[in-house]
């Protein structure tokens, strides 16, 4: 795939975000050419993919600089895709957390769709997102969180959510203190108390995890399921629900 990368600035307000938090170098460039290629319309969305500044603490970047990182890639976009880019370098702690927050506060679309290395999209994903948002009478302007299925279509766990920009502004970033698994508990405790969810188990993304045997687990996998990644989502969560959960101001 050759296509001219856009470098305009005054792009302003795309319909999609796609936010691509990665710590694995050049392990998540696969997940983001088939989001490119299987998107109808590639001039409506963006693509924000966030890396760490601190990325020598990770388990799986050993010898690798950040400022190398950086140039790769973006040496890899402009040879390669052709939406909009926006490279995020997260300067706080490596954690998931930290990393989606810095993708989400780069962005500038309407719709907010979480991406990461193993997750891949159907075809034309940005029109049949479009659908699902005019089936249930929704704007783009509105509040709402869509539900997609990964193959496994859990009733009360929304995973990888598409979030509208709206909506975000008033549920505000991830709370930090998660160090990765928790917040997708809490997005869906918010997200069917204010009734914006909409269901889209037709839209059918497939998650390459290692839980279910699609790829191998890597030291990356590790680290994010260590013990205390499990024991912050319950203290976090539970603090969170005692205060009321606050908006989060980073």
């Amino acid at each position: 795939m050759k296509r001219s990368v856009q470098t305009n600035p005054v792009q302003t307000n795309p319909v999609f975000s796609l936010l691509h938090p990665t710590a694995r170098p050049n392990g998540w460039q696969t997940a983001a050419e088939a989001w490119v290629s299987s998107a109808k319309e590639w001039n409506s969305f963006e693509y924000v993919l966030s890396i760490h500044r601190r990325q020598a603490e990770l388990p799986n970047s050993v010898g690798i600089d950040w400022y190398e990182y950086y140039d790769s890639t973006r040496c890899w976009f402009e040879d390669n895709i052709g939406p909009y880019v926006i490279l995020g370098i997260n300067i706080l702690a490596p954690t998931m957390v930290n990393n989606g927050n810095c993708a989400a506060l780069c962005s500038s679309g309407l719709v907010l769709v979480d991406v990461n290395d193993d997750l891949f999209p159907c075809q034309d994903w940005d029109e049949k997102l479009l659908n699902a948002i005019a089936r249930a009478g929704k704007k783009l302007t509105d509040e709402f969180v869509i539900k997609v299925n990964h193959g496994s279509y859990q009733p009360k766990l929304i995973t990888h959510p598409v979030i509208s920009r709206a909506y975000f502004e008033r549920i505000g970033p991830v709370d930090p203190r998660y160090l990765g698994y928790g917040c997708d508990d809490e997005l869906t405790e918010h997200a069917y108390r204010d009734g914006v969810v909409i269901e889209a188990p037709e839209i059918l993304w497939e998650h390459r995890h290692h839980s279910n045997g699609l790829r191998a687990a890597d030291a990356l996998d590790a680290h994010n399921a260590r013990p205390e990644v499990w024991e912050a989502k319950e203290k976090i969560r539970a603090a969170r629900r005692a205060e009321g959960f606050p908006k989060v101001q980073l």
